[in-house]
Parts: C-alpha cells; structure tokens; sequence
C-alpha cells in the first residue's frame, strides 16, 4: 500500500493511506473527496501543480460508474487549450 509521508515539527514521518477507489456513488463522494484532499496536502510537494492534482484523482477512479467518466476526462486533458483573449464586450462592463 502506497503511503503519503510528510514530516511534523519533531521530524517525525506522518503517514497516510493512499484513498479508496472512487465508484461513482455519491454517499461515498464526500468521504471521497475529503480522504483525497487531505493527501494531496500532506503530499504538496509531489501534486504541486492541477494537472498533476488532476491526475491523480483519475488515477483512484476505476470503479463501476466512476471507471466511464476516466477516459473522457482524460482525453480533455490532451486537448490543447486555447488561449483566450479577453473579450472586448466584457471589458464595457
């Protein structure tokens, strides 16, 4: 099982366990989420920047529904993006 470590104040290792898979059903979304987010901070370091954040996430979703939504998100990532210039109507507000 893959540990995150991070030091506290004495140099003492603080260890977490890697998440559990997310499925899709939204009872388990905030503990979820919650599990997930607290690793990604104790872990800053590794996922300092959102595709890498991004990355991880879809690495826990391999399960039932959760398993569907992987591809699609990750070929968004592939896609290029463009760069948006302001627009000139938006300015006027």
């Amino acid at each position: 099982m893959n540990l995150g470590t991070e030091t506290d104040s004495k140099g003492k290792k603080v260890k977490l366990n890697l998440p559990k898979p997310f499925n899709g059903k939204r009872e388990k979304l905030k503990t979820f989420l919650q599990d997930s987010q607290m690793y990604i901070l104790i872990n800053a370091e590794t996922y300092e920047t959102d595709l890498k954040k991004i990355a991880f996430m879809l690495s826990l979703m391999e399960e039932e529904d959760a398993a569907s939504w992987k591809p699609l998100t990750e070929q968004s990532l592939q896609e290029p993006i463009p760069n948006l210039a302001p627009s000139e109507t938006s300015s006027a507000l």
